[in-house]
């Protein structure tokens, strides 16, 4: 298999970081990388320079790992993407796992040997931990091809910093969530005063049938008072005549 044209690879990564960070700067990575073909015929020099330009835009770094001697070729980005000095020796194939958080690193691992194997491409994401401590939230994916000259196993590979993309994502859940929780209290503050005023209601209606009764027993007594006298006057008479 033919081996990978720089700007080809310049081209994917800059269209991969648009496509998961939704990065503004990837009109200027194409910019950039226009400005830099000249005519499709520049020079390997200024290939690498825009290839390099374009990762420090887009936040992508690539690495290629060869087998069996797990060799690694890194770019500069994926230097500070890992936290490494450049001009170290890189963490080839066996020990790049080491260098990923214990919790990431056998998915990682399995990965990688299943994509050697050729059965599957990689993609992954997962913490790098620097040697300080810190970490690097990557996407990273990758495949396997061989080199026509050596007959190596290659593979090649894209690890995108997604470290800022994860934090506004998180903002955003975390303000989302503070609106739902916002507007739930404001529904259940509308659900307490309508329950209030219901209960208003139903103590003005409980008060008017209060009224209404006192009044009717008023009624009732006043009726029977007046029956009581008028029984009372009918029968005076009545005793004189029959006496």
């Amino acid at each position: 298999m033919a081996s990978v044209d720089p700007l080809m690879l310049t081209m994917a990564l800059g269209a991969l970081a648009a496509l998961l960070l939704g990065l503004a700067g990837g009109i200027a990575v194409f910019r950039r990388m226009a400005a830099g073909r000249d005519g499709g015929r520049g020079s390997i020099h200024q290939r690498l320079r825009v290839l390099t330009e374009t990762q420090k835009l887009s936040n992508v770094g690539s690495g290629q790992f060869f087998l069996p001697s797990g060799r690694a070729v890194w770019s500069e980005e994926m230097y500070r993407i890992a936290g490494l000095a450049l001009g170290t020796d890189a963490p080839g194939f066996w020990t790049f796992p080491d260098i990923i958080h214990p919790d990431d690193r056998e998915e990682v691992r399995r990965q990688l040997h299943l994509t050697a194997g050729g059965g599957g491409a990689f993609d992954a994401e997962f913490r790098l931990v620097h040697p300080d401590g810190g970490e690097k939230l990557v996407h990273g994916i990758a495949r396997r091809e061989t080199v026509e000259d050596s007959g190596e196993i290659r593979i090649i590979g894209a690890f995108v910093d997604i470290s800022g993309y994860k934090s506004v994502t998180g903002d955003i859940a975390q303000s989302l969530t503070k609106a739902e929780a916002a507007r739930a209290e404001a529904e259940a503050a509308r659900a307490e005063a309508e329950a209030a005023r219901a209960e208003a209601e139903a103590e003005a209606a409980l008060g008017e049938a209060e009224a209404a009764r006192a009044e009717a027993e008023t009624a009732s007594r006043a009726k029977s008072d007046f029956l009581a006298v008028m029984s009372h006057e009918l029968r005076t008479p009545l005793n004189s005549i029959l006496g």
